[in-house]
């Protein structure tokens, strides 16, 4: 059975474009090369709902998911991001008085952008999390929890809840929204979203971005009617990171309050995605022949490749365009990868410092936002090879 709109509802969406083969879960830790290449996969079928305007994917399959497993998507490895999210923390703590109050993260992995929030303002955490992390570290500080969020577990009312990379994953996202509300106090409790930017993908060519995971790609406008049919007052939404996520402030509204917002930022319809998810199909399969066609050029020249970051981009490159036998290894900073393969196929994860032993010619950057770290990174290793961007 098709899924509905996670936006809205509706049964109306237009299939745009469509792949056959996407791992389930890109970030699983396979630890055998014969159980990665067996990773279960499921159909992706963009459509964009002619009600809202959001795009989503039609074919995904709520009951494939299971989060409460071995699955790392920690990203604070890298100097880069770990910048933007102390940024992000002293942001949010200065313009909100987060100080000494308590706040609460949703999805918060392995606690990390928590314990910023915690000692950026000297604040008390709750995080909600149901993935199988390791180290799920408990202080008086920081309390996390192994479980889904649950609003009556808290001992008051916080004074920030944020949650991040959440809601793109969420085939009904409404009873979260609900959830949450029931935790705000109302106009006073800031709510704090933020996803991946849905016009990075569909406009400016972030094409590996799409995955099974996400059944759900949010512009400026569709998330905000979806916080505001849900009783919520959008106070701020944002671009960040580069183009790559959208940000979303807002407090919960009085019952029988209207949700209206006075933001202009974005100033778009709901029909903002029109235009691009009419290109977007061709340009979706030509990337995909054009680095098919890369990486056998490469292959047959005898060079040796390997791509950096075995996040979503590298997981989904090499799922969709298929030559595994082009690519050496995945390098990534996490050390809790190396030794692992990625979904899907049979490429190990390797650390930075494997690649002097057999050093790459060609390194293919799977986020380009990293490049000027990578390029410290190998130049670190006395390595010099050649650069490219997905």
């Amino acid at each position: 059975q098709a899924l509905s709109c996670p936006g809205c509802g509706a049964d109306d969406g237009e299939v745009f474009c469509s792949t056959s083969r996407a791992p389930v879960l890109c970030h699983l830790r396979y630890t055998d090369p014969d159980d990665a290449r067996a990773a279960p996969t499921g159909r992706i079928s963009l459509a964009r709902c002619a009600n809202c305007g959001l795009v989503y994917n039609r074919d995904f399959e709520p009951a494939k998911m299971s989060y409460e497993v071995s699955y790392d998507n920690a990203l604070h490895f890298s100097a880069h991001f770990r910048q933007y999210a102390s940024e992000l923390a002293t942001d949010l703590c200065q313009r909100h008085d987060l100080h000494n109050k308590l706040v609460v993260d949703i999805g918060c992995g392995d606690g990390y952008f928590l314990k910023l929030l915690c000692e950026t303002g000297a604040n008390r955490g709750w995080g909600f999390d149901p993935t199988a992390y390791e180290s799920l570290e408990t202080s008086a500080d920081v309390r996390l929890i192994r479980g889904y969020f649950d609003a009556d577990q808290l001992p008051e009312k916080p004074r920030l809840i944020s949650c991040r990379h959440v809601l793109e994953h969420l085939p009904e996202p409404e009873p979260l929204l609900r959830e949450i509300r029931q935790a705000c106090e109302p106009m006073q409790t800031i709510v704090y979203f933020e996803v991946p930017d849905a016009r990075f993908t569909l406009e400016r060519g972030g094409l590996w971005d799409i995955l099974y995971e996400h059944c759900s790609y949010y512009t400026p406008s569709t998330i905000r009617l979806l916080f505001e049919r849900n009783g919520f007052h959008v106070n701020r939404v944002g671009s960040s990171y580069h183009g790559q996520f959208l940000q979303l402030e807002a407090v919960a509204v009085e019952a029988g309050s209207p949700a209206e917002s006075t933001d202009s930022v974005t100033g778009q319809s709901v029909n903002d995605t029109a235009e691009s998810v009419r290109t977007f199909s061709d340009q979706f399969r030509q990337s995909i022949a054009d680095w098919q066609d890369r990486f056998q050029s490469l292959h047959r020249e005898g060079k040796r490749v390997v791509l950096w970051g075995a996040g979503t981009k590298g997981v989904m490159v090499l799922n969709m365009a298929g030559c595994y036998d082009a690519v050496s290894g995945v390098v990534d900073l996490n050390p809790g990868k190396h030794g692992t393969f990625i979904a899907g196929t049979e490429v190990p994860v390797v650390s930075p410092d494997s690649l002097t032993t057999s050093p790459p010619d060609i390194v293919v950057l799977t986020n380009p936002a990293y490049r000027n770290e990578i390029s410290r990174h190998l130049s670190s290793l006395g390595l010099e090879p050649r650069l490219l961007s997905l």
